[in-house]
């Protein structure tokens, strides 16, 4: 990166990981247990066991082999990824549109860590709060990359691919989970920029001044009343003028510190240019205000560490500063520290001061608070606002799209029923999935297969829960399927469970309670809970793997009919499904729930 000028420090390092001292975590490091306090880890709280990095020199030659092979995949992944883009600009080449095409490429806020210190076979594991088992990872290392794994490499490459900058994705207080390479180019962008080898500009922009940008571009002047309506102020700044080759030299990297630097419209009037912006995602917070950075240790979600008056707080001089002390008039100069490396919380407490203020501020402005820093579970799992009003009856007809799980019925944590109305007229010998939500990693489906009604609990792709029983051959007209789950507790916070939901399944037809002929259950696992099956905290997935009336879409929930995928229902009339939920749920946490009002008043 600096042989290609990304950089103009030569003498940039990477940031030293586990700069908090999180390294006491790692029970495999040979000076375990440490007396070392992790910095900034309230009194009566933990640092999440995730969000640490394991040293390349303390892994085992098994670990080195899973992980290097889980960064293979994403290379290759990565790899294809490019092939892609690059058939759309072949396209937009050879059909003429290249000259007519703005193009912006840019990747997420930083590489992410959800596979934690040991790398994960299945991401949806981070998000429902339950930890990997090496062993197990190990074991699945040939299915890497294939649709029998859901793998994520691990905290450190996290780490190594947000070089030089220290943290990853959902850390919004560091470069690491902030800074992002962006690419742009399309008309209006000076093509004199490549033959003065000024490629790279310097200049700091965010996300929220792209759309300035693009309005500039094109020409446009935003309204700001729609349709009677008042439309929000345009938070960002267009940074147009650093398409100008001269952008590109090292003198102009820093604009806001010299009005000779700044760009001016026709009238030789001085533009705006970006010279603050704060930053929050779950929990964690920071401020950019001329070059200096402050920002709070305070681990992001799941930490539940909450009492963010008490966060401490660091302050960095990222772009290098002269600027004078109020005591004594000293002209004092900072050196440019752009990874975060040198806190000088200390040294500075009142350029501290005023930099948490602009935190505050800024947050104010934009609706940066409340700050949340809850367990994605519990995040995930708080219902929201919808269009209809609440209810815990659901109707749904065969036909339909997949419906996406942030508007299905949420089943999580509750006990819940599904009733399928079939037409058995036909005198067929019907089989097909019923509904279906979720997929190879995390689901459950209501289905009839080889003459038996069967209900699969796909617990995070490593148990499938299955109740069978067989359907009677005199079944005719309409009949009512229904399986049930009468919830009975749950689990708080478990390393292998996570929060996951016990409870006992019944399967009925016309309402008639129906003896079972299979049932693959948690036995082995919990002997106290004999037949109980085991239900998810949190989501099925992330995106994809939908709600299905009548098919299973994508991935199978169940092996039963991996084979046959979509298996859609037929040999009888699938009329309605109905899911009932019953308000059982955890009770909501009142106290934040207040605090959160309080901060938004």
């Amino acid at each position: 990166m600096k042989a290609l000028g990304i950089f103009f420090d030569s003498s940039l390092s990477p940031a030293k990981i586990n700069p908090h001292n999180e390294g006491v975590l790692d029970k495999n490091d040979p000076d375990y247990p440490k007396t070392d306090k992790i910095i900034g880890v309230p009194e009566d709280k933990e640092w999440p066991s995730t969000d640490y990095v394991r040293p390349w020199d303390s892994l085992e030659d098994k670990e080195k082999a899973l992980f290097i092979r889980m960064a293979e995949i994403y290379a290759a992944f990565s790899t294809y990824t490019d092939e892609q883009i690059g058939r759309l600009l072949d396209f937009l080449e050879k059909t003429g549109q290249m000259d007519n095409t703005i193009i912006i490429a840019v990747a997420d806020n930083g590489a992410s860590a959800e596979g934690g210190p040991n790398g994960s076979v299945n991401e949806n594991f981070f998000f429902n709060g339950i930890e990997d088992n090496f062993e197990n990872n190990f074991a699945l290392l040939h299915e890497l990359g294939t649709d029998k794994t859901y793998n994520h490499y691990p905290s450190g490459w996290a780490w190594a691919f947000d070089t030089p900058f220290k943290y990853w994705k959902r850390w919004s207080g560091y470069e690491g989970g902030a800074a992002t390479p962006f690419m742009m180019c399309g008309p209006g962008i000076d093509k004199k920029t490549k033959d003065l080898n000024y490629e790279y500009r310097k200049q700091y922009i965010h996300a929220v001044d792209v759309v300035p940008t693009l309005y500039e571009l094109v020409g446009i002047e935003p309204p700001e009343v729609v349709k009677g309506y008042p439309q929000n102020p345009i938070e960002g700044i267009s940074f147009k003028y650093t398409f100008d080759p001269k952008y590109g030299q090292p003198k102009y990297q820093f604009p806001y510190k010299d009005d000779a630097l700044k760009p001016k419209d026709e009238n030789g009037k001085l533009k705006k240019v970006r010279e603050t912006q704060f930053y929050s995602m779950l929990g964690t917070r920071g401020v950019w205000y001329k070059g200096w950075h402050a920002c709070t240790v305070h681990a992001p979600t799941p930490s539940n560490w909450s009492n963010f008056e008490l966060d401490t707080w660091e302050l960095y001089c990222m772009d290098g500063d002269e600027w004078e002390e109020t005591k004594g008039g000293t002209t004092v100069t900072v050196p440019a520290d752009p990874t975060q490396s040198n806190n000088l919380a200390q040294d500075h407490p009142k350029k501290l001061e005023q930099m948490k203020y602009m935190w505050f501020v800024q947050a104010g402005k934009y609706n940066g608070v409340p700050l949340d820093d809850r367990s994605t579970t519990e995040i995930i799992g708080t219902p929201r606002p919808q269009l209809s009003k609440p209810r815990s009856e659901y109707v749904y007809y065969p036909g339909g799209s997949e419906i996406p799980e942030a508007v299905a019925p949420n089943i999580r944590t509750r006990s819940y029923s599904i009733t399928a109305t079939v037409d058995f007229s036909s005198g067929k010998t019907p089989k097909g999935v019923l509904l279906a939500h979720g997929g190879r990693f995390g689901g459950h489906s209501f289905y009839i297969h080889e003459n038996q009604l069967c209900y699969v609990y796909n617990w995070l792709g490593q148990r499938e829960q299955k109740v069978s029983c067989e359907l009677p051959g005199s079944l005719s007209g309409e009949v009512k399927l229904k399986v049930q789950f009468a919830k009975t507790g749950m689990l708080e916070n478990d390393p292998k469970f996570g929060s996951s939901t016990f409870g006992n399944v019944s399967l009925f037809i016309n309402e008639m309670n129906t003896p079972v002929t299979e049932i693959k259950h948690n036995l082995d696992i919990f002997p106290d809970k004999p037949g109980e099956f085991l239900t998810q905290p949190s989501k099925f997935a992330l995106s994809g793997e939908g709600f299905n009336i009548g098919r299973d879409a994508g991935q199978p929930v169940s092996s039963d009919y991996a084979e046959h995928i979509p298996y859609e229902f037929e040999g009888a009339i699938l009329k309605q499904v109905v899911v009932t939920i019953q308000d059982d749920a955890e009770a909501v946490d009142h106290a934040k729930e207040f605090q959160g009002m309080l901060w938004r008043d």
